[in-house]
């Protein structure tokens, strides 16, 4: 079909009048963001990141960050904000952890509130979610020797392990330990027990993934470790984790079902309990020491196990304990009982249960605040001393009984102001609010001495 030169010239025309349309139509202006009067970040730096690799998403509140292999150790940002702009407190930007946890916890954030918000109570208007991407997948970095875990030496329980690309990537799922000479296997999960080091507290440096031992069962010795990623990858250490023996310590002397009696299994609980590193005796209250031998050791140190002496009869000792490697001595006391505690028992009367002997009186002085254990709780009490020399002499003292002063272990006593020098049986009375005795406790086991 031929079209005629009026025609192609109408067309022609219209072309023209739609491209000219298009080409003046006003452009679409984005707003600008930073004076929309809301508190705004205008522009973040960290230490060893360069510019190009932080961008700032104003629309979505959003700082992207492409993390370098290896952080410094201290990345605390420089931040520029808006006039009207405060950065609020406790944010990741803290000087706590040198600005660490801004990379290291997810989804970490920097928050602000405007410059007229009291300091005390501010409101946090604006939220700036910071997204890390890694440079890379997670890899080991360079390790020189054996990395050493000191067992139960009251530290955070932690090893630190040397990574690349750890910030931004997803963390490990599990830590396997394999015992070199027993081929004994411990496996940790990731439940909060593999976490990124931060630059604050005990641990110093960035760049170290920190893995909790302190709940795993261990013996001295190498142990190979492999690192299990999400994505299936096995990063295995090219040095082995050397545990070696720390502090020992006792926790807990019991028996079967929990009660120590003459002829039987006394049981010591606690860490470091390794043949050749620790040795037990009983003292009774004259200073005589009661050997203890054939001693039972769990391997990983935790329990030691042996058979009371004839010797040991119902009544109470002192059991010392030696850390034979740094020659140090401690002492706990023990009781064997004939029953169980009554009401208003005296447990302790102002006398340390870490005593190494617990030989002749208990020492006091008069109207003084002494600390006590009773069996009792949220009773109106009193103290009572009968003199040993005349029984129609007794003293008494104020004695403050309550849960919450039980619980905390801060039961409390007055010695009487008119009790004279001398040696006296103590007990504790249970008395109502006109002064009358409800019941008393067995006299306490040691003469107090008043001086």
């Amino acid at each position: 079909m031929k079209l005629s030169f009026h025609t192609f010239c109408r067309f022609f025309s219209w072309l023209l009048l739609v491209a000219l349309v298009i080409t003046c139509r006003p452009k679409v202006v984005e707003p600008d963001l930073l004076a929309d009067g809301k508190p705004r970040i205008i522009s973040v730096d960290f230490p060893g990141i360069p510019k190009e690799d932080i961008i700032i998403d104003q629309k979505n509140f959003l700082i992207i960050i492409k993390a370098p292999p290896t952080l410094l150790t201290n990345v605390i940002p420089v931040i520029k904000v808006t006039e009207n702009a405060r950065i609020h407190r406790g944010g990741c930007n803290s000087q706590n952890n040198k600005g660490t946890e801004c990379f290291a916890f997810g989804p970490s954030t920097i928050e602000l509130t405007y410059t007229d918000e009291p300091r005390d109570y501010p409101k946090v208007v604006t939220t700036y979610k910071l997204v890390i991407l890694a440079s890379g997948p997670i890899e080991l970095a360079d390790i020189a020797a054996p990395i050493e875990y000191e067992l139960f030496n009251g530290s955070s329980g932690n090893i630190s392990i040397p990574c690349r690309n750890l910030y931004g990537n997803k963390l490990p799922v599990q830590v396997k330990l394999t015992h070199r000479e027993s081929g004994e296997v411990v496996v940790v999960d990731n439940l909060n027990k593999i976490t990124p080091s931060l630059a604050f507290g005990w641990d110093t440096l960035a760049n170290h993934l920190r893995v909790t031992l302190y709940y795993s069962s261990l013996m001295p010795g190498l142990y190979d470790c492999e690192i299990h990623t999400e994505e299936g990858e096995i990063l295995t250490l090219p040095q082995p984790i050397k545990t070696v023996k720390g502090p020992v310590q006792v926790n807990g002397l019991g028996g079967v079902e929990g009660k120590v009696l003459p002829n039987g299994e006394l049981i010591m609980s606690g860490n470091n309990l390794f043949p050749g590193d620790f040795s037990a005796v009983l003292v009774t209250p004259n200073d005589e020491v009661i050997p203890l031998s054939d001693l039972r050791y769990s391997r990983y140190g935790d329990q030691v196990i042996t058979k009371l002496p004839a010797s040991v009869t119902f009544g109470q000792y002192v059991f010392q304990m030696r850390d034979i490697s740094r020659n140090e001595t401690f002492c706990r006391r023990l009781r064997l009982r004939r029953q169980d505690p009554v009401p208003f028992e005296i447990f302790t009367l102002n006398d340390w249960l870490g005593a190494c002997s617990i030989k002749g009186p208990v020492n006091l002085s008069i109207n003084t605040t002494i600390s006590i254990a009773v069996n009792a709780y949220d009773a109106k009490a009193r103290l009572k001393l009968t003199s040993i020399s005349d029984p129609n002499r007794k003293y008494y003292g104020k004695a403050e009984i309550s849960s919450q002063l039980s619980s905390m272990g801060m039961q409390r006593a007055a010695t009487p102001s008119d009790v004279p020098p001398g040696q006296y049986y103590a007990v504790i009375e249970e008395i109502d609010a006109n002064q009358k005795v409800l019941r008393e406790g067995p006299p306490f086991w040691r003469i107090v001495q008043i001086n």
